[in-house]
C-alpha cells in the first residue's frame, strides 16, 4: 500500500518555524549566544521544507479523481494554503 508523502512532510516546516520563533524570543533575554542565527537557519529550512511539502501536496491533489469524496476538501485546503 502506498501512502501519500504530504502528511508526513507537513510537520517539518511547522516545527522549524516554531523553533525559529522560540529562538528569536529566547534571544531577547539570553544574549550569550547569537540565537538570531539559529532563528534565521530554522526559518530558511522551514521555507525550503514548506515548498517541498506544498509540491507533494499538489502532486497528491492532481492524482485525486474529481469525483472522490475528499476532492472538495482537498481543493479547499489547497486554496487556503
Amino acid at each position: 500500500m502506498r501512502h501519500p508523502l504530504h502528511p508526513a512532510l507537513v510537520h517539518f516546516p511547522v516545527a522549524c518555524w516554531s523553533l525559529a520563533t522560540l529562538a528569536d524570543i529566547a534571544g531577547l533575554w539570553w544574549t550569550r549566544w547569537p540565537l538570531w542565527q539559529l532563528g534565521l537557519a530554522m526559518l530558511a529550512i522551514g521555507c525550503i521544507a514548506g515548498l517541498a511539502t506544498a509540491a507533494t501536496g499538489l502532486l497528491e491533489l492532481l492524482k485525486l479523481p474529481p469525483e472522490h469524496p475528499a476532492a472538495r476538501d482537498a481543493n479547499c485546503h489547497m486554496g487556503l494554503a
